[in-house]
């Protein structure tokens, strides 16, 4: 298999580069300007009939915040990259995935009138089959709203996702591309940009229902999507519920017993942040129509830990 990277100096990419070269697949690995459409036209002159993967994007460092301070920085890359590098790469005609991000979403307090008229109107549509449960503190199961790809974005309390948010609308029609909604990655293994290690920079953790993608189940979700090769949107992260709490206390367990964290709410994170966070779930049901989905969310941290207290 063939395939040609862009971003492959960046997280994502990175991992991308070091699986499929060691899967023995050709990586070519390209560096261009993507905000500069005649440089990008120049770079993919020669690509046809392969596999193009768009890595590049501004997340920010040490996170999303910096993006509120460097926003056509950000727009540039972000927006106006995304759709260079697609409309090229596509019209060429070759297979293009782009990195995309599923910190678009916000689910909403349990009890407004926005949460309410979706869960009338996606029951009326199809029952709960887009729902996920996840039990309290008290042991209580609540219904939590999985966000399916034909949802449309609701979060828009960064930069960073507001350019995201914009650059699948804009992506998600066009032939041949694949938006891939990744979130919050993890990994087995220490890395600045390892959601873990952001964590453990802190006492006060928010833990509320989220999505998250594991990056060693990630990698062969991919070989299967480029396999495949699915259009539009696709969510890509581990099926289940996740929260902080889970993976933190899993951390102190297996990693250091001498940590400890304290739990906080929406309530109490409100304001420590200069850019609000996305937290949501996102729907795995299509990837596991069409036999790609990752792992289990929940069968899969214990992994991670083991595999990070060896490497750290």
């Amino acid at each position: 298999m063939k395939l040609v990277l862009l971003g492959h100096t960046g997280y994502v990419g990175a991992w991308i580069l070091r699986y499929f070269s060691e899967q023995g697949h050709d990586v070519q690995t390209i560096r261009t300007d993507v905000a500069d459409l005649s440089q990008v036209r120049d770079a993919l002159k020669e690509v046809h009939d392969s596999v193009v993967i768009n890595a590049t994007g501004k997340t920010g460092r040490p996170n999303v915040d910096w993006c509120e301070d460097h926003r056509l920085e950000t727009a540039k890359v972000n927006i106006d990259g995304a759709i260079n590098v697609c409309e090229v790469a596509s019209g060429q005609g070759n297979y293009v995935v782009q990195i995309g991000s599923g910190c678009i979403f916000e689910t909403k307090k349990r009890g407004s009138e926005e949460t309410r008229k979706r869960g009338k109107e996606e029951t009326r549509k199809r029952g709960n089959e887009e729902t996920g449960e996840r039990g309290n503190e008290n042991g209580e199961s609540r219904k939590i709203y999985a966000y399916t790809e034909e949802d449309e974005p609701n979060f828009f309390g960064s930069y960073y996702s507001q350019t995201k948010a914009v650059a699948e609308g804009a992506l998600k029609e066009i032939s041949n591309v694949c938006v891939l909604r990744i979130r919050m990655p993890l990994q087995g293994s220490p890395n600045p940009k390892n959601l873990l290690d952001k964590l453990l920079q802190y006492d006060k953790i928010l833990s509320v229902p989220n999505s998250v993608t594991i990056m060693e189940d990630f990698m062969p979700f991919l070989e299967r999507v480029i396999d495949k090769r699915p259009v539009g949107v696709l969510n890509a992260v581990n099926p289940g519920v996740y929260e902080h709490r889970d993976l933190l206390e899993l951390y102190r367990e297996i990693v250091d017993p001498s940590r400890s964290f304290e739990y906080i709410g929406l309530e109490e994170f409100e304001g420590m942040t200069k850019a609000k966070r996305s937290n949501c779930v996102l729907s795995t049901k299509k990837g596991e129509e069409m036999g790609i989905a990752m792992p289990s969310v929940e069968g899969n941290l214990q992994r991670v830990l083991e595999s990070y207290r060896k490497k750290r």
